[in-house]
């Protein structure tokens, strides 16, 4: 363990890396003693916030920007436009083809809905 330790932070120090520890934890329960996070980000951004500026918060579905995010997380449903390619398809124009929209979507692993309702960033110090 020692070894791969060091080894990040050789790669931490040589690619001039700021990038703090911190864990990501899955709950169907609010947390004590820590607080909800103010505003709504997208999912990258709330992982930006913990690991680049060390902050300590819990999200629920209000604090999500992006659909992405919270339905990976399974904090929010998918919708039928998610479900059938329709939104990255017509309304963002990122693929060819519904189909492969959606078969990209498919692809992607996901936590089942209703299984979470809070995401905790614990800044590890």
């Amino acid at each position: 363990m020692n070894d791969i330790l060091n080894f990040l932070h050789y790669l931490k120090h040589c690619w001039g890396l700021n990038i703090l520890r911190f864990t990501v934890t899955f709950s169907l329960n609010i947390p004590e003693h820590i607080v909800q996070m103010e505003g709504k980000l997208r999912l990258c951004q709330m992982l930006d916030k913990a690991r680049l500026k060390g902050e300590t918060f819990y999200v629920t579905e209000e604090n999500h920007r992006c659909n992405g995010g919270s339905i990976s997380t399974g904090v929010k449903e998918r919708d039928e436009r998610s479900k059938t390619g329709e939104f990255l398809f017509k309304e963002l124009g990122l693929f060819g083809s519904k189909r492969a929209a959606r078969r990209y979507i498919n692809s992607n692993p996901r936590i089942e809905f209703e299984t979470v309702k809070v995401i905790v960033f614990f800044y590890i110090r």
